[in-house]
C-alpha cells in the first residue's frame, strides 16, 4: 500500500513540475515580430466547398477575410499577407 502511494505523489510530481513548465513558457509571448501562422483546409467531401477564412489580429485592427472554392479531394493552403 505504502509504494502505491508514493508513486502515486511522484506521478503528480511529475504533473504539476510539467504543467509549471509549460505555463511558464507561453506566459512570455513570442519573441521578435512578423509571427504568423497558416491554415490548410482539405475536402474530403462528395463536391467542391464554398470555404472562408478570417484572419484576425492578435493586437486591436481589421480582421481579413479570404474566400475560395475547394475541388473535391483537394485542399487550399492560406499564407497571411499573400
Amino acid at each position: 500500500m505504502r509504494k502505491h502511494i508514493v508513486r502515486a505523489l511522484a506521478a503528480l510530481g511529475v504533473v504539476f513540475s510539467m504543467t509549471a513548465l509549460a505555463s511558464a513558457q507561453t506566459g512570455s509571448g513570442l519573441p521578435g515580430n512578423g509571427w504568423y501562422t497558416t491554415a490548410v483546409i482539405q475536402n474530403v467531401g462528395q463536391g467542391a466547398a464554398a470555404t472562408t477564412l478570417d484572419v484576425y489580429p492578435q493586437s486591436s485592427g481589421t480582421k481579413s477575410s479570404v474566400s475560395t472554392s475547394i475541388s473535391q479531394n483537394a485542399s487550399a493552403v492560406f499564407f497571411p499577407g499573400s
